[in-house]
C-alpha cells in the first residue's frame, strides 16, 4: 500500500504535472488578439499594442518591425514566447535563415522559420523563433537596459548579411511580458529540453 501511495504521489510531482500553463487569462485578455497559426493546429496570443515599431539601416530599402507574442504548440504541449522579425523589401524576398539581435553586449542569433507572402513586387516575410531556456534570458536583458536603446537587427542568408536595421522594444513592455509568462507558469515547463527545437547562440559582441 505504502508503495502504490509513494506511486501516486511521484506521478503527481511529475514536471509534466507541473506545466499546466493558464492559457485562460490569455483568452480572457481583451488587449490580446487570438490568431489561428496558419497550416497548424498552434494558437498565437498577440497584444493589441503591437508590432514594435522598427527602421531599415542605411542602404537597405525596406521596412522592419518585430512582434513578442505568444504561441500554443498542440505538438510540444507548452506555450511559448515568440520572437517575429517581419520585414516588407522590394524587388525579391530575404530568403533569411538566420537574425540576429544584439543587447546587452551580446549578440543572440536565431535559426527561424520563415513565412513569405507577395504583392505586385513587395516581399513580406516573417522570421519567427520561441523563446526557450536558451534564449529567454534576451527579453531580460532587454527590459534590465537603462533606457530604451533601439536593438540591432540582422538577418543572414547563409554567411551573408541580407538585411540590417534597428527595432525599438521598450524595457517595460519586454519586463510586463517575461513576468507575465512567469507568473502563469512558462518556467514551470521544461524550457531547457526545447532548446535543440528552436536553436539560439549567445555570444559576446565586444
Amino acid at each position: 500500500m505504502k508503495k502504490l501511495l509513494a506511486c501516486l504521489l511521484a506521478l503527481l510531482l511529475t514536471p509534466s504535472a507541473l506545466a499546466e500553463f493558464d492559457l485562460s487569462a490569455l483568452r480572457d485578455d481583451p488587449g490580446f488578439a487570438v490568431i489561428p497559426q496558419h497550416g497548424t493546429v498552434n494558437t498565437i496570443y498577440r497584444a493589441n499594442s503591437q508590432p514594435f515599431i522598427g527602421q531599415a539601416d542605411e542602404g537597405y530599402d525596406g521596412e522592419v518591425v518585430a512582434y513578442v507574442d505568444y504561441i500554443h504548440l498542440v505538438d510540444q504541449e507548452a506555450t511559448l514566447l515568440r520572437l517575429v522579425i517581419s520585414t516588407t523589401v522590394y524587388d525579391s524576398p530575404l530568403n533569411g535563415e538566420r537574425v540576429r539581435l544584439s543587447v546587452g553586449g551580446k549578440h543572440y542569433t536565431f535559426e527561424v522559420e520563415r513565412e513569405e507572402s507577395e504583392y505586385d513586387g513587395i516581399y513580406m516575410e516573417d522570421f519567427s523563433t520561441c523563446l526557450t531556456d536558451a534564449s529567454l534570458p534576451l527579453l531580460k536583458a532587454i527590459a534590465q537596459q537603462k533606457r530604451d536603446n533601439p536593438i540591432p537587427v540582422t538577418v543572414f542568408c547563409g554567411e551573408d548579411a541580407v538585411f540590417s536595421g534597428l527595432v525599438l522594444i521598450p524595457g517595460d513592455d519586454a519586463a510586463k511580458l517575461y513576468d507575465q509568462f512567469i507568473d502563469l507558469g512558462g518556467k514551470k515547463q521544461e524550457l531547457k529540453k526545447l532548446d535543440d527545437a528552436w536553436p539560439c547562440t549567445v555570444d559576446s559582441a565586444k
